[in-house]
């Protein structure tokens, strides 16, 4: 059975090799096949992959093409890699980019171990460099909206006049446009090649005018997500108005990833674990997705604790359990 690192690994890899190809913005085609060459998968384990991505809302529907969620973890994996994203724990990322090789006793090692780390680290610096400057471009264009709409809200704002003074292609135009309105910072609801900066864009632009100097990445380039795990509702008293309350599944996130990597810790002390031990990353994987569904992490905990009869094991799956009212 393959390990759960190098599947994960795998992942990462196709997921950064379409990012690749997009780069700023392009209309040519990616197949499958030569995404999975690029990425090192044959044709079978691509399209599982493929899938498994898609399902976690990284790919579109169209296929071959990221997600602005998929961008979104692209990029922070990029800028951060000794943090954990939604889908990607550090040392998935800083796999991709380490050279593997064996441990040796020649007095050569050393000195292949060093010129491998350097270029792991030419590599990952091009990376970030590459996400530096579609940030930038991102900022550029959207200062541009702000103007051109006075910075008020329903001023209409032309496409091609914002473009051509960007000096962007249609692709390139169109992968920025993309990602503003993902994010909620232009409304193009209208029709006649016009669109409108949200209030959102508005105050996302006054903010850099104020601090021009401020690291803009991740946190203002992505909405706080509400989770299952905090209160979300929303009272209102006008006639024949609902009250929408959730009730806490979880009194404490923390807690519950906590327990979490204490059950993991306990896994990968029992041999013969490898089973348990991807049900474990797929409640993990959930746990920290944008929709964590409460049935997936109950039925992943009962699992590990029906396939591993460690004490300690059975007592933390429990108590995952416990924690999610199951």
């Amino acid at each position: 059975m393959e390990k759960v690192e190098e599947r994960e690994r795998k992942r990462y890899a196709l997921l950064k090799t379409v990012y690749d190809h997009e780069g700023d913005g392009t209309d040519d085609f990616l197949h499958f096949t030569v995404a999975f060459e690029r990425a090192g998968l044959d044709r079978d384990e691509g399209h599982e992959i493929l899938e498994y991505l898609m399902d976690k809302g990284l790919f579109t529907n169209r296929g071959l093409v990221l997600s602005h969620a998929g961008v979104v973890e692209m990029e922070r994996s990029i800028m951060n890699p000794e943090a954990p994203t939604e889908y990607f724990k550090p040392g998935v990322v800083q796999r991709f980019y380490a050279a593997v090789g064996v441990v040796q006793n020649a007095s050569e090692s050393v000195a292949r171990v060093v010129q491998n780390n350097e270029e792991a680290t030419r590599a990952l610096n091009a990376d970030q460099q590459n996400v530096i400057k579609r940030l930038e471009r991102r900022r550029r264009m959207m200062r541009r909206i702000y103007e051109k709409a006075e910075g008020k809200l329903r001023n209409h704002v032309v496409y091609d006049e914002v473009r051509e003074e960007e000096g962007l292609s249609e692709p390139e135009f169109d992968a920025v446009f993309d990602f503003l309105k993902a994010e909620g910072l232009v409304d193009d609801r209208y029709r006649g090649g016009v669109f409108e900066v949200t209030q959102r864009g508005i105050e996302y632009v006054e903010k850099l005018i104020k601090n021009p100097n401020a690291d803009d990445y991740p946190e203002s380039f992505s909405r706080p997500e509400q989770h299952f795990y905090a209160p979300v509702g929303a009272v209102q008293n006008a006639p024949g108005s609902r009250a929408y309350v959730t009730q806490n599944n979880v009194a404490n996130a923390t807690e519950l990833l906590r327990l979490i990597q204490e059950l993991r810790t306990k896994v990968e002390s029992v041999p013969d674990n490898q089973e348990a031990l991807e049900h474990v990353i797929d409640l993990e994987e959930e746990a920290r997705s944008a929709n964590p569904k409460k049935s997936r992490i109950v039925a992943a905990a009962k699992c590990v604790g029906s396939i591993i009869k460690d004490v300690g094991v059975s007592v933390t799956a429990e108590a995952i359990i416990k924690a999610m009212g199951g």
